[in-house]
């Protein structure tokens, strides 16, 4: 499993790379556009992340072959096998670490923390979802989003995918009407959005591709836009900017403690006001945002694309050459050391440094003086352990003589 997840490790990192580098530069292209729209980037990134691991894994494979610039030659000789699996004991075995199998093995556990901490933030949310009262004035919305009034959270979120819900801190009381009739106006437009499936959809990226540090970028990006492009639905249901901004401010002075959960959208948090306020002071031009077909059909192409991407595999196509011709026959014997010499020869020519070693050695060992030819080239092998191993066998050879 972990030479399997080793050799997806690269490939995944090369894709995500590739894809948070398109989206980035999309968006500075589009740093003019709508927020809605740049967001629709980063959605579409997010969703092709997830899409490219599992058609590699379950799709069929597309394999492009690469011809290299120069032939590779590979040179078999045919083996028996009691020869071939005494020269696999005597190889010499070169004993490495595995820091392929240690960096699978490290991506497999960071991956599989960030899944427990997307399950611990489920349940966070459902319990602050249980815990909540119904909110009085539910008339307020016509549509599916529940209000609900939560001690668990000093700042107004949204929790729920299929039934989503407004979490309102225990303060809103306090609240002129104004001000709650914006805030549900903000909430609603997240949860118009799907921004709360998004998040889990960002979030699922970020624990699949955590060792990439663009994805970490690339999703909190898309959360800050996802907040820019709900003051936008704000802005654009007839709301003023400045009593916007004025309201994002004067609620954002109240709150004494944000919630830690990573799977609600906050209405007000403070470390992102300044870049918010500016936005919705500067939204006089907005860029016409797509239709919600268009945007489906987006995310279907992306998918589409993503899909195909996933299952291409590049090969490097490898020239093989006609074998060299073998050394003429020696003369026939019955018995099995003049076997065993005549394969050891045919072993001499292989690709294998590691071979050519133990055939050398082992020619030596069995005293046959008729490998002598044979054996000379080897002084001259471009490896220095089969020089050695060749003049040695010689050595030895000349006592039989």
């Amino acid at each position: 499993m972990l030479a399997r997840a080793a050799g997806f490790l690269l490939p995944m990192l090369g894709w995500s790379t590739m894809v948070v580098t398109v989206a980035g530069v999309a968006n500075l292209l589009l740093r003019r556009s709508s927020a809605a729209l740049r967001d629709l980037v980063w959605r579409t990134a997010l969703v092709a992340l997830l899409v490219m691991p599992v058609a590699a894994l379950t799709g069929p494979p597309t394999i492009l072959r690469l011809r290299p610039p120069t032939a590779v030659a590979r040179v078999t000789t045919p083996m028996r096998a009691p020869v071939a699996n005494a020269i696999a004991r005597m190889a010499p075995r070169a004993r490495s670490f595995n820091w392929a199998g240690l960096a699978a093995a490290l991506w497999l556990g960071g991956a599989a923390l960030f899944v427990v901490r997307i399950g611990r933030a489920v349940v966070t949310a459902r319990s602050w979802r249980r815990r909540a009262t119904p909110f009085p004035r539910d008339h307020l919305l016509e549509d599916r989003v529940t209000l609900l009034v939560s001690h668990d959270t000093d700042v107004p979120l949204l929790v729920g995918v299929l039934n989503p819900a407004i979490l309102l801190p225990a303060s809103v009381p306090e609240w002129s009407d104004d001000e709650l009739h914006l805030v549900l106006l903000h909430e609603r437009a997240h949860a118009t959005r799907s921004d709360v499936a998004m998040r889990i959809v960002a979030l699922t990226a970020r624990a699949a591709y955590w060792l990439n540090p663009l994805v970490w970028w690339m999703t909190s990006r898309h959360q800050a836009e996802t907040e820019l492009a709900a003051d936008e639905l704000v802005l654009a249901a007839g709301t003023p900017a400045v009593e916007y901004a004025t309201t994002l401010l004067s609620l954002a002075e109240r709150v004494r403690w944000v919630p830690s959960s990573a799977l609600t959208v906050q209405f007000a948090r403070p470390g992102t006001l300044g870049h918010r306020i500016h936005a919705i002071l500067q939204c006089e031009a907005r860029a016409k945002m797509p239709s919600a077909s268009t945007q489906r059909a987006i995310l279907a192409s992306a998918c589409v694309v993503a899909t195909l991407a996933g299952c291409v595999r590049v090969a490097a196509a490898t020239v093989e050459l006609t074998p060299a011709p073998p050394p003429p026959p020696l003369v026939s014997a019955k018995d099995w050391r003049t076997d065993a010499v005549r394969e050891l020869i045919l072993v001499l020519r292989d690709t294998s440094a590691h071979v050519r070693y133990a055939a050398a050695q082992s020619l030596g060992q069995l005293g046959d003086v008729s490998a002598v030819p044979y054996l000379n080239p080897l002084l001259r092998d471009a490896d220095k352990n089969v020089g050695l191993a060749a003049r040695d066998a010689l050595r030895e050879l000349a006592r039989h003589r």
